[in-house]
């Protein structure tokens, strides 16, 4: 079948193959380059994109791809979805990928980015979503990174479902320096202070997870806030979990425990002065 025009457009087909062309018509003249091609075993190219609402599967129309909402595919192992840019820089085949996948196995789902070099090694990042492995969904958030000589991951950070965050580096946070700070001044009375905090052991209340805290242990040894707030209310703020609660931050309370061993080093110095000068009073007799 030759080439045939209607309106705007022009229309042909292969016998031979079993296409079926579309051409799009210029000024005055039918585009030699077909706009779209149905080819017999149902597969369709065009030259642009192709525009709809909703692209659904044909196999199963419960997976789908709604540009305009959200979207349902499905995978097993492997990706379920996957977006690559693959790049050729000095001979080498670089493979940069955003990827969604399911591992049944491991009972996680990951986002994963990654950069496939020559070295043929992959997934340098990936976030994963883990269950239990009795199938509860208890939920645990966790970051997994590829070390530099290794293929294999190492899960660097995990939080889980009570709040527990754990991480396997150093965390480096806010600020000490000097050249940061103004009016300096060492902290008074700090053994006082310290006296008027309790080390002390209990028992959490039922309501706590009531109210979205769930403590890692019923039976636990800390502080008592209010009696921080006290004697250095910057080591106290509100609980994440509810603004109507405190809870402290200890690592603010280590200025105040240095301050108060120089406090009781130097009465204990002092008393071994006394000490000494009655010794040798003794000596003497």
């Amino acid at each position: 079948m030759g080439k045939k025009t209607s309106h705007n457009t022009g229309v042909d087909t292969n016998w031979n193959s079993g296409e079926l062309h579309f051409y799009a018509v210029g000024t005055g003249y039918i585009a030699d380059t077909a706009s779209m091609r149905l080819w017999n075993h149902g597969d369709m190219e065009t030259i642009s994109s192709i525009r709809a609402p909703i692209f659904y599967d044909s196999n199963d129309t419960g997976y789908f791809c709604d540009p305009n909402s959200r979207s349902h595919f499905s995978g097993s192992q492997a990706q379920v979805l996957q977006l690559d840019q693959n790049i050729s820089q000095t001979g080498a085949n670089f493979n940069d990928a955003l990827f969604v996948r399911n591992v049944a196995s491991g009972h996680f789902s990951q986002i994963g980015m990654s950069t496939n070099d020559s070295d043929g090694q992959h997934h340098r990042v990936s976030f994963r979503a883990y269950k239990s492995a009795d199938g509860q969904y208890a939920g645990e958030f966790r970051l997994a990174l590829r070390q530099p000589t290794s293929a294999n991951h190492t899960e660097r950070l995990k939080v889980t479902s009570a709040g527990n965050l754990s991480v396997d580096g150093n965390i480096t946070a806010y600020a000490s320096d000097i050249r940061l700070k103004e009016n300096i001044t060492p902290i008074l009375n700090a053994l006082d202070k310290v006296l008027k905090i309790r080390g002390v052991e209990f028992d959490w209340k039922d309501e706590c997870e009531s109210l979205g805290f769930k403590p890692s242990w019923k039976h636990e040894s800390g502080l008592i806030a209010q009696e921080v707030q006290e004697v250095i209310s910057d080591a106290v703020s509100p609980a994440p979990f509810n603004n109507e609660y405190l809870t402290v931050h200890k690592d603010k309370l280590i200025p105040l425990l240095i301050e108060a061993i120089k406090e009781q080093n130097q009465r204990i110095d002092m008393l071994q002065n006394t000490v000494d000068i009655l010794t040798a009073k003794l000596n003497t007799r």
